[in-house]
């Protein structure tokens, strides 16, 4: 969380809402929101744990991308994709309208559907439709082998096809950006909580490099916190030992359900897994940034592809919550959707405690404690969170270390011995 006591982000949560063209705007994508469904599905047959699948979300329509199928003319346009590995859950997050999904293995992880690859549609295909406030039941994609695939969906092979699904352009997979660079602004941090849907349309969501590519270094994914944006995390990558380490930032809409962004998250993840075949890579988040990365490690882990992460640093993390997101639940004209999440007691956090006691990670709990208190936040606190929802005991008892910074909960960014400990925990990671 970015702001500095319970009492400011109160009062700021009021002030913006309180201006006209913000509330409007804030309240149309609200709407927009509400009346998304989401799709969601598994895939059968996929034989090999260690081979990604390539999952699409189509629907028909006069677009560049097209395909025709089983020599009709249906057209085809890809509008998203995501990765997963084995039977792992895959979902899509969608308007009203009718979709398709197809999916296949891609063995040899180029993002392209060969002729040796399994792939199949949902149905022969069938369409999905989607009724705004209707949730659809989960569906199942079988693949079939590729024999059965070149004679049920002859142009499935072709070119034109290939096209259609490759992710190999994706021009937000991967991007190098400078911790400077204006996508990374603190302006775009606060864009992500109160119109994330804008934040999105301008694509500043995503992993982003800080540098190119080395398989020699282990990558470390850095999360901010609500409202925030890669440039909170400034100093902190700074520290890093470059030589060894390539830091990369997922920065993301803050403003919307975590579990939607922890689900697109790690499907971006395994993109970025099969594009550069690591199976290591380091988590340090900050503040509700480790509430999201949590639950993306659970996906992770999840998988039947192996995955290494052998340290999660979760710096003044409110694992039980915040207070000001159930005022602002009773009492705001509009919710903010990421409110439900943080809210204390919520379906979510209770079920990331869960998680945390069945699939323990080498979690390094760091914590700032330099508060205030005032009428709206009588427990102790670090400026912003209180110390019993950053220490919450079921966090605390999984974790390999816990350890408290006499600073506030903005500073702890910035603070020389939390960096120290940042770095002596980095060094003891064997390459």
């Amino acid at each position: 969380m970015k702001f500095r006591n319970a009492q400011s982000l109160f009062l700021l949560m009021l002030l913006t809402l309180q201006s006209g063209c913000s509330l409007i705007k804030t309240n149309q994508e609200i709407k927009e929101i509400d009346s998304a469904v989401t799709i969601t599905g598994k895939i059968q047959n996929a034989k090999k744990p260690d081979t990604p699948i390539v999952i699409g979300l189509f629907k028909k329509g006069k677009e560049k991308a097209r395909v025709k199928e089983q020599g009709k003319k249906n057209k085809y346009t890809l509008l998203q994709s995501t990765v997963v590995y084995g039977n792992s859950a895959f979902e899509f997050l969608t308007e009203e309208d009718s979709y398709y999904v197809a999916a296949f293995a891609d063995i040899n992880q180029d993002f392209i559907l060969q002729k040796n690859e399994s792939a199949g549609w949902y149905g022969k295909p069938s369409a999905l439709k989607v009724i705004s406030g209707k949730q659809i039941p989960p569906i199942q994609i079988t693949l079939k082998p590729p024999a059965e695939v070149s004679i049920d969906m002859p142009s499935i092979y072709d070119a034109n096809y290939q096209q259609l699904i490759t992710l190999k352009n994706n021009k937000t997979l991967g991007r190098i950006l400078k911790i400077t660079d204006p996508s990374l602004s603190h302006s775009v941090g606060q864009l992500g909580l109160w119109h994330p849907l804008e934040f999105v349309k301008q694509q500043k969501h995503g992993v982003f490099f800080l540098q190119d590519y080395d398989p020699k270094k282990i990558p470390i994914i850095f999360f901010h916190g609500i409202g925030g944006s890669g440039a909170d995390l400034k100093s902190l990558i700074a520290s890093v030992d470059t030589n060894k380490f390539q830091p990369w930032v997922l920065q993301y809409p803050s403003g919307l359900r975590l579990d939607l962004i922890a689900s697109h998250s790690s499907g971006e993840i395994n993109k970025l897994r099969s594009k550069y075949h690591f199976d290591q890579y380091v988590v340090i988040a900050h503040s509700m940034g480790g509430l999201l990365a949590r639950s993306i490690i659970e996906r992770q882990l999840s998988q039947k592809r192996e995955v290494d992460i052998p340290l999660f640093i979760s710096i003044s993390t409110p694992w039980n919550g915040h207070k000001a997101a159930t005022w602002g639940i009773e009492g705001a004209p509009v919710v903010i959707p990421v409110w439900f999440d943080i809210a204390p007691g919520s379906p979510y956090l209770k079920r990331l405690q869960q998680q945390i006691a069945k699939t323990p990670v080498k979690h390094h709990l760091l914590f700032s404690y330099k508060g205030n208190l005032s009428l709206i936040n009588s427990e102790n606190n670090d400026g912003t969170v209180t110390l019993s929802s950053e220490l919450l005991p079921v966090v605390q008892s999984h974790a390999e270390e816990v350890y408290g910074f006499d600073v506030d909960h903005v500073g702890i960014l910035e603070h020389q011995e939390m960096l120290d400990k940042v770095n002596q925990r980095l060094s003891e990671i064997v390459f």
